[in-house]
């Protein structure tokens, strides 16, 4: 994602990629000023798919790095309104968020709507999953994940899974 977005800077869908993985690798002490960065040169790409991606990072950048769960789910809930054809992507932003303050009933409520609007159904696998970890049911998440996703191999499965144990783990 950083090579890409290096190669190809002006591109508002490696700008995303990219600020996604800094926020999922740096989710205990982010990045901010790069993560400003980025979210900043999204935000002036005029586009409607740019700047639905500038809402769902904006919302991510004030939950991570500001700290700030009301703001986060204020903006997420505008860009929902916002950019309705997007709104299965930003409900999993929501859930990612509502995940940070451990706010399960959220994480819940977000999963039914993704189920109401009969969103891809590995979206629902991964995010059921997380919740039960993040319910300490950590083998039940595992053993669902691993009985209902589709379309992953072996090994993305495996690192999946690693990786829910890892930042259950680290959350804990």
């Amino acid at each position: 994602a950083k090579e890409n977005y290096y190669l190809y800077s002006d591109n508002p869908y490696h700008i995303q990629a990219y600020f996604d993985c800094l926020i999922n690798t740096y989710y205990n002490k982010p990045e901010d000023d790069l993560l400003a960065e980025l979210l900043e040169k999204l935000g002036r790409i005029r586009s409607e798919k740019a700047q639905s991606m500038h809402s769902r990072c904006k919302s991510l950048y004030l939950a991570y790095v500001e700290d700030d769960y009301d703001a986060a789910l204020a903006c997420i809930d505008e860009a929902t309104i916002n950019f309705p054809k997007d709104k299965k992507y930003a409900l999993t932003v929501k859930f990612e968020i509502a995940r940070l303050f451990h706010k399960t009933d959220e994480m819940e409520r977000v999963i039914k709507t993704l189920e109401a609007d009969r969103s891809n159904e590995n979206t629902i696998v991964i995010c059921r999953s997380k919740l039960l970890a993040d319910q300490n049911r950590v083998e039940e998440a595992v053993d669902y994940f691993c009985k209902n996703i589709t379309f992953f191999t072996d090994d993305s499965k495996k690192a999946f899974c690693e990786k829910l144990r890892a930042r259950t783990t680290s959350s804990v």
